[in-house]
């Protein structure tokens, strides 16, 4: 691909580049990560090409992130003032302390996503007229949920018997030793043999399900949080879930994410994108300090922060700085739906290409191709994986 300039009109090598992309955002990667072999492979000059391509050639919402904290170069790229970018945006609304806020602005969804990125150890009580759940929280992963007894849910023993995996007659033995013993119900039935580790996970799931249903149903609930020291403490109150293998992340943060509101993040995080001279086409900047994206709490809400952009962009494309061992390209290759991996055409040695290809395969990067940077021929070829794993050469 020749460099061209961001601002000037869509060359013929930014429609090739902008049908690859668009290839593979209709396979499902629509959170792409462009990073490069070695410094000066030209990553930012990809990421503008085919941010305008689409941009202009399929109507689509396209957002340019620039996650190259050291040498940040999409500002320059698009002519943009030094504004606030990712740095401002993960320390202002991800990393804030909502203990110190209006409790009334944030949704359960915020509630949940902050806690998530911050990696907190508490309670989080929601109520609405005078009803309250009680969510434990460890280092942001939600392990129980308990509530009224009127809130709709089914214990876990009717569920197995629903589901057939337990016999009316066994779940009353169990819960009478679960009540004389404090044993949990799910550790009687499976020491009794009654049911398996994947039975209870289903049931489980399916008492989660039930539960996380009548918090989504709540209309204006209030969130409160409660720090504590202790990681193990049980939920307070009422009936109560447990589930400590992720079952509840799982949920909350897959099949249910759309259903818990979030206007905290739906109201602040657009005010931190800048516009270009394409209405379906913005840019959010690296922001006006360096910002650790390697450490654990960074990297967490930038996961989050990217999970955000690509339910409410058609495509995101964020551009990385060179693959480097140990570097924040390796380290965010897998929050993305894929790589894309740039080489210059001109001066890429194979083994420093091979290189970058193994460092992100360690990080469990999905690995979608080369693009050649600076063909001669004015084009832009998309080289299958295997023509650098199998010994060939570029």
């Amino acid at each position: 691909m020749n460099r061209g300039s961001a601002s000037g009109p869509t060359g013929p090598e930014s429609r090739s580049l902008a049908a690859v992309v668009s290839d593979l955002a209709a396979r499902g990667c629509r959170r792409l990560l462009v990073t490069g072999s070695g410094r000066g492979a030209g990553t930012s000059s990809v990421v503008t090409q085919a941010g305008r391509g689409l941009a202009r050639g399929t109507g689509e919402s396209v957002l340019l992130v620039d996650a190259d904290p050291r040498n940040p170069t999409l500002r320059q790229a698009f002519g943009l003032d030094t504004r606030r970018g990712v740095s401002e945006l993960l320390d202002e609304v991800f990393l804030l302390d909502p203990a110190g806020e209006d409790p009334l602005q944030f949704g359960l969804g915020d509630w949940l996503t902050l806690l998530r990125a911050q990696r907190r150890t508490g309670e989080l009580e929601v109520s609405e007229e005078g009803r309250a759940w009680t969510l434990r929280v460890v280092k942001g992963s939600i392990h129980s949920i308990s509530g009224p007894a009127d809130d709709g849910s089914k214990r876990l023993g009717e569920i197995l018997v629903e589901q057939g995996r337990l016999t009316g007659a066994q779940n009353e033995e169990a819960v009478r030793i679960h009540q004389e013993s404090g044993r949990p119900l799910g550790d009687v039935v499976r020491a009794m043999g009654w049911a398996g580790p994947e039975d209870l996970r289903q049931a489980l799931s399916a008492q989660v399900r039930q539960r996380l249903s009548s918090l989504v149903a709540l209309r204006l609930p209030t969130g409160r949080f409660t720090e504590l020291a202790e990681a193990h403490r049980p939920a307070s109150g009422g009936r109560g879930v447990a589930a400590s293998d992720g079952v509840i992340d799982g949920l909350v943060f897959g099949p249910m994410h759309e259903y818990f509101k979030r206007p905290y993040l739906a109201s602040q995080i657009p005010s931190y994108f800048s516009d270009t001279d394409l209405p379906n086409l913005k840019v959010l900047t690296a922001g006006r300090r360096e910002t650790d994206l390697l450490g654990p709490r960074e990297r967490e809400a930038f996961a989050l922060l990217l999970d955000h952009l690509g339910r409410i962009f058609d495509l995101v494309l964020i551009d990385a700085p060179a693959v480097a061992r140990g570097g924040t390209a390796a380290a965010l290759a897998g929050l993305a739906d894929g790589v894309l991996l740039v080489v210059r055409s001109n001066g890429a040695e194979a083994p420093a290409v091979r290189q970058a290809i193994e460092e992100l395969r360690r990080s469990d990067a999905n690995l979608l191709g080369l693009v050649l940077n600076e063909v001669e021929s004015g084009g832009v070829e998309e080289i299958p994986w295997e023509a650098l794993t199998h010994g060939h050469t570029t």
